[in-house]
């Protein structure tokens, strides 16, 4: 859905030596400078967190649990050029039978009906600590490439195409599962286009609140700073860097759930994404019903969207707020045709994380 461009005034917070980005924002028009062709944003334009002229910015917020959707910062076509946008999953390694088939995205913005431009949806293993000082280091940046779907339009990322029609969630499946995996690993999406060509197009994935990353920044490994990464931006020069850190100390989640089917002999594991823990649903294959099974360490609310295997929606289940610990949803499944369905478990804090089941008849 188009949402109006929200003007505020607010000054970024910076994180010592880390911050690389700072601007103050005021209420009047923006005007990105002769860089970007001075294009100022319209009503149905989506930006992203700041821009390059620091006294005439605004920012574009959208927020994913709730309605209006304009209260949470949302990333995407920028003036700084960032290409590329990932979130981490924690994969116990005991159990090595985890296979990521996809991601699951929310998209706000607008696009010329014309429009030849492509996103990559991507998983990415996590790469090696990086040397910030002596005694500090991030944990790991999205690494090597282990999965993809390439090519696709952005007049396909499920925005709506009036100012009034409400943007939908979809699911992109890469073109080849994973491989079997045994550790952390990031799922998100890449540009193949730079600001200055924007002509109308302009998308961002939707985010949480701001302030509601539920991980923390820092953590201690005996003398050492550890900075944890649990999501990233992908600057221009084709760095990665940490939102809560070198991005105006953003703690949001993106709308970025990872799509995975774990095959488990003995028992689950779990898949863990900030303060949610997954471990899949059960039986599955289904008749009557099934049971997805999660834990929260702590309090939220909890929907368990189904779709099925084209994305559409089937139903929403809004479980309301639910208290930190293990929990079982039930899904009644005695109506649903045989086939296979996906579902999408997210909690108003921005975690999630999409898998399937199968009824039988």
């Amino acid at each position: 859905m188009k949402k109006t461009v929200l003007l505020f005034i607010a000054v970024a917070t910076c994180f010592g030596a880390f911050a690389q980005r700072k601007a103050t924002h005021s209420g009047k028009n923006v005007v990105f400078g002769p860089a970007a062709a001075a294009k100022s944003t319209a009503a149905d334009d989506t930006v992203t967190m700041t821009n390059i002229n620091l006294t005439t910015d605004t920012l574009t917020w959208y927020y994913a649990d709730a309605s209006p959707f304009d209260s949470g910062i949302v990333s995407g076509t920028d003036a700084y050029g960032d290409k590329g946008y990932a979130e981490r999953y924690d994969w116990n390694a005991a159990d090595s039978s985890l296979e990521v088939l996809g991601v699951v995205a929310l998209f706000g913005g607008t696009y010329n009906a014309a429009s030849t431009k492509t996103v990559d949806f991507k998983a990415w293993n996590q790469g090696a600590k990086t040397s910030v000082s002596t005694h500090t280091f991030y944990d790991g940046f999205p690494g090597t490439e282990i999965a993809a779907k390439n090519g696709v339009s952005i007049k396909t990322l499920g925005m709506g195409s009036t100012p009034t029609a409400s943007d939908t969630p979809k699911l992109w499946m890469f073109t080849s599962p994973t491989s079997f995996l045994t550790d952390t690993f990031y799922v998100g999406y890449q540009i193949n286009y730079n600001f200055a060509q924007l002509n109308g197009d302009t998308i961002g994935v939707y985010m949480n609140k701001d302030g509601e990353r539920t991980a923390p920044i820092y953590t201690m490994q005996g003398s050492d700073t550890v900075v944890n990464v649990k999501n990233a931006t992908m600057y221009s020069d084709g760095t990665w860097h940490d939102n809560a850190v070198d991005n105006f100390g953003i703690q949001s989640d993106f709308f970025l759930f990872a799509y995975v089917v774990s095959h488990h002999t003995l028992s689950v594991q779990g898949i863990t994404k900030n303060d949610l823990t997954f471990f899949g649903s059960y039986p599955n294959p289904a008749t009557s019903s099934t049971n997805v099974k999660f834990a929260l360490k702590k309090d939220a609310k909890v929907v368990i969207d189904i779709m099925d295997a084209s994305g559409r929606m089937i139903t929403s289940l809004d479980k309301g707020a639910i208290t930190a610990g293990e929990h079982i949803v039930n899904i009644e499944t005695s109506s649903f045709a045989a086939g296979n369905y996906i579902y999408v478990l997210r909690t108003n804090k921005g975690d999630g994380i999409a898998s399937q089941f199968t009824v039988a008849r």
